[in-house]
């Protein structure tokens, strides 16, 4: 069975497949450049849960970044 694409990636994938740090990713995400989605399995509104990022939304990030 070949493997499929993952279709979310954590901070720490992210950070890899782009060959940024995951600080760098994160300061994205925190300032609303980045979309992504919290998931936590405990539904707790205080739960912090694990950051997850489309693929095609780190694309669409790197397309909004300025030329140089």
């Amino acid at each position: 069975v070949p493997d499929l694409p993952k279709l979310f990636l954590t901070l720490d994938e992210a950070a890899r497949a782009t060959g940024l740090s995951r600080d760098s990713i994160r300061r994205a995400v925190n300032a609303g450049h980045l979309k992504s989605k919290r998931y936590s399995a405990d539904l707790a509104p205080d739960s912090k849960g694990k950051i997850l990022v489309r693929p095609s939304e780190l694309e669409a990030w790197f397309d909004r970044l300025p030329d140089f």
